[in-house]
């Protein structure tokens, strides 16, 4: 259990990360990391790894403390995607680069997002959504060695429907976003449901004004809501893949040259700054394995293949449209 909460005690919270949010209490926790820092493939890995070998060690602090935290390392680099799409394996990649720190798909950061109003305590005390969404960023960049340098952050999918927001806190900061062709992509989802994708969910994850304005019925099949989803997160993507800053990744491009290339776009390190031998063998490996045991193999011929029809043609009408103008801009 956390220790009595702490106000003002930045320096205590050294080689510490914000790991859960008690909005109801104006709490935050902080988990020290061990020596392995977060090198699992997702964020909650990295928790459930500390407490099943005894090792979480949290204490609490008002969610205040965040404001006062002083930036370290800016972002070099967000990720964005739009779900099963190679994302995972391209922050895994940017791992090998020395120095750098890789946050994928924090829990805090998404509930920051979906905070429709300030943050008020009984006693007054407030924060804003974009102050909070700032002080965890600069928590995250706080440096756990001397070898930090560099700090890039993978979102969670429906993150990409507030980029906008990530722009304007960060203009800049370069952004990639990950894609995919949907049916794939849907394949997958529908095999595998994320809570997103359940009918009650999207609209609140989703910010209207963003919208494609396609209408979602609470009648519609499984097939529809998911390609109807996939399609607003492919026209989020449109919406600054203008961006100079922005570039654009398709899965099937995901390779060792384009991760060295990302680095580069990121600005986090050269050919000099990485192991290729370990590049290379993270790229050989399922992305969301934490053990790194399992090897990569690609299936798109087998999501081709097994998508019937009514996902086929659901795809077709409400995400490949705006799948075709990105690539339209890769090439």
């Amino acid at each position: 259990m956390p220790q009595h909460e702490r106000r003002d005690v930045p320096s205590q919270l050294h080689g510490r990360i914000p790991s859960r949010f008690l909005f109801d209490k104006f709490i935050v926790h902080w988990t020290r990391l061990d020596e392995k820092g977060l090198a699992e493939p997702f964020f909650h890995q990295t928790i459930e790894r500390l407490r099943r070998t005894g090792q979480h060690d949290v204490i609490a602090t008002s969610i205040s403390v965040l404001l006062r935290i002083k930036e370290e390392i800016r972002p070099n680099g967000f990720i964005f995607h739009i779900s099963r799409c190679g994302s995972t394996l391209l922050a895994n990649a940017m791992r090998c680069f020395a120095g750098s720190t890789v946050v994928s798909e924090s829990k805090l950061i998404s509930k920051a997002l979906l905070l429709q109003h300030d943050l008020i305590r009984f006693t007054g005390e407030s924060v804003a959504r974009e102050d909070l969404l700032r002080g965890l960023v600069r928590s995250y960049g706080r440096r756990q060695t001397e070898q930090d340098t560099s700090l890039i952050f993978k979102l969670s999918s429906w993150n990409i429907t507030h980029i906008d927001v990530f722009r304007h806190l960060w203009p800049d900061v370069p952004i990639a976003i990950v894609i995919r062709d949907p049916l794939e992509v849907a394949v997958s989802l529908m095999k595998g449901p994320p809570g997103w994708l359940a009918e009650s969910r999207f609209d609140e994850l989703v910010r209207s004004d963003i919208r494609s304005h396609v209408e979602l019925q609470h009648s519609q099949t499984m097939e529809s809501r998911c390609a109807r989803i996939l399609g607003e997160y492919l026209n989020a993507a449109l919406l600054v893949a203008h961006d100079p800053l922005c570039c654009l990744v398709d899965y099937k491009d995901i390779s060792l040259n384009k991760a060295l290339e990302i680095a580069k776009f990121f600005n986090i390190a050269t050919r000099n700054d990485v192991d290729m031998s370990a590049l290379e063998a993270t790229l050989s490996k399922y992305s969301k394995d934490p053990n790194a045991a399992r090897l990569y193999s690609d299936d798109t011929l087998l999501k081709q293949g097994s998508a019937s029809n009514q996902l086929r043609e659901e795809i077709n009408v409400r995400a490949r449209p705006f799948y075709e103008r990105l690539l339209g801009q890769l090439h």
